[in-house]
């Protein structure tokens, strides 16, 4: 597998991929397959030129978050190491996402969960870095309607 990769990196045609990006890459053809990094910062660089108007750096997450759930809620954690920074954030709820708008720096984020909430059953706590939202999962209360068909021959 890795003389497939090999072949097709060493046989790749650099130039035109360069041209149609418009420009150099950072690293030596060589060093690309070692280190990957450099793509965070050309992808930014192509979308700045395509989009102008988009701030490259609103592309990134602005927290690191992690959401799961278990049998009856969807956890949300939110990484914020600073605690004056996490006051600041204000969080709403809605049925399929969360959003965090950062207040003064201007600065919002949404994420997007893996199950429908009820929105109204969020419990936030902050602790050690870590701002954890618990919400519970949206369940059907009513069973199914059974539906009446007509038949007109």
């Amino acid at each position: 597998m890795d003389d497939i990769r090999k072949d097709f990196m060493s046989n790749f045609d650099w130039k035109s991929f360069e041209q149609f990006f418009g420009g150099k890459f950072p690293l030596a053809q060589s060093e690309l397959n070692k280190n990957t990094a450099w793509v965070d910062q050309v992808v930014k660089d192509v979308m700045t030129k395509a989009f102008p108007q988009v701030d490259a750096s609103k592309l990134g997450a602005l927290y690191q978050t992690e959401v799961f759930e278990t049998h009856n809620n969807v956890i949300v954690k939110i990484h914020i190491p600073d605690q004056e920074q996490a006051r600041s954030i204000s969080v709403f709820t809605a049925m399929n996402h969360v959003k965090l708008d950062g207040g003064d720096s201007g600065k919002k984020q949404t994420i997007r969960l893996s199950s429908p909430v009820v929105p109204e059953s969020c419990k936030a706590v902050y602790k050690g870095g870590v701002m954890q939202l618990h919400m519970k999962k949206w369940k059907r209360k009513k069973p199914p309607h059974e539906v009446y068909v007509r038949f007109l021959d």
